[in-house]
């Protein structure tokens, strides 16, 4: 998912669409950033483990949804060197997909800005150590993690 892979207005289209759909899932939950790619963190202070789980699967979900082709990846579990043209064409197209880290965490209510910049600090980092954790387990999908700090 890039504009130098797709061309910039491509690009540029493909990943407003995936942000958006991504937004509609957290909805006001917590916050969402593009790291780059297909690589998104996702903080969700004071969300219960539950329901940050099901925020990650309809943040997965929903991009899926969107149905969005990926012109240059193979389709799931092909290598292009096993297959002929015709066999290539036949394939289920590949679309984009995300991978998301995602952390929730609890914020003292009698804490000082300082603690809190940490904290948050802290936070997003652990996010992003969880999106490369999703990576690593296969791409398209989630890793969940609370932040205990």
């Amino acid at each position: 998912m890039s504009s130098v892979i797709y061309g910039t207005l491509e690009g540029d289209e493909t990943i407003i669409s995936v942000a958006v759909g991504i937004k509609k899932a957290v909805h006001t939950n917590g916050f969402v950033a593009r790291l780059g790619g297909d690589e998104f963190i996702i903080v969700l202070p004071k969300i219960e483990e539950k329901r940050a789980i099901e925020i990650a699967n309809k943040v997965v979900e929903s991009v899926r949804q969107l149905n969005i082709e990926h012109k240059y990846r193979l389709p799931p579990v092909t290598a292009a060197s096993e297959l002929s043209n015709q066999e290539l064409r036949n394939e289920k197209k590949a679309i984009v997909t995300v991978s998301v880290g995602v952390t929730t965490g609890y914020v003292e209510s009698n804490a000082n800005v300082d603690w809190y910049n940490k904290f948050i600090t802290a936070l997003i980092q652990k996010t992003d150590d969880n999106l490369y954790k999703a990576k690593h387990n296969g791409r398209d999908g989630y890793f969940y993690e609370i932040y205990k700090g």
